[in-house]
């Protein structure tokens, strides 16, 4: 295993911070787990959920792997990559923080757009994890997320252990999240309540990710 020490618990504490921003602002995953959630049931948008937090789980694999690569390889390519990860997270923060919610106000009339199908038409729990799977798989935006992210708190000198661990906890929030906004979604009441702050969610995210944008610009 891991030694617990004030730095790793430092480290967690900013990385579960971090990350658990990112994972609750309104993305593509996002947007497929309500509309299951909504065209078939709560149970398809749950598996959906799933998908999606394995889609995020081979993203962060890859990264993981290739920034311990890059880090031992090139110190020069991993300023870079912390440089372009600062930028990101920049620019990630100053557009959630002016930009139009519009995505929490169309999801409160999912329900007046879309037709809802019988029990018979649902997804399989196979095709709802694929769909989730896929949604964040081939999105090109996770890999920059992470690379943003592990650059900001990867501690160049961490074991496996460590990255299995931080992988488990990738897994764990997001599927905790996901399996939330399924459930959350497929009621109508409360997914009206929810459209009406998101004015305050997308400034409350956005000031959140454009403060780790600058600190990772700083300290690179």
């Amino acid at each position: 295993m891991f030694e617990i020490t004030p730095d790793f618990l430092l480290m967690l504490a900013e990385f579960t911070f971090a990350y658990a921003i990112c994972v609750i602002s309104p993305g593509p995953d996002f947007a497929m787990v309500v509309r299951n959630s909504v065209m078939y049931s709560r149970r398809t948008g749950m598996f959906t959920a799933l998908g999606t937090s394995l889609g995020l789980i081979f993203h962060a694999t890859y990264t993981l792997i290739g920034i311990a690569i890059l880090i031992k390889e090139s110190e020069w390519g991993f300023t870079i990559i912390r440089v372009l990860g600062a930028g990101y997270l920049g620019y990630l923060g100053i557009s959630s923080f002016f930009k139009k919610p519009v995505a929490f106000e169309r999801m409160a009339h999912l329900d007046d757009d879309i037709k809802h199908l019988p029990a018979s038409e649902d997804l399989t729990a196979f095709q709802a994890v694929r769909i989730g799977f896929v949604t964040d798989a081939l999105n090109p935006f996770c890999m920059v997320f992470f690379i943003s992210i592990f650059a900001l708190v990867l501690d160049v000198n961490s074991t496996l252990p460590v990255k299995v661990f931080f992988g488990a906890e990738i897994f764990i929030l997001a599927l905790i999240w996901f399996l939330g906004t399924a459930w959350i979604f497929s009621n109508k009441q409360i997914r009206q309540q929810l459209a009406r702050t998101g004015t305050w969610f997308g400034r409350i995210t956005g000031s959140v990710l454009f403060y780790y944008g600058v600190k990772l610009a700083l300290t690179v």
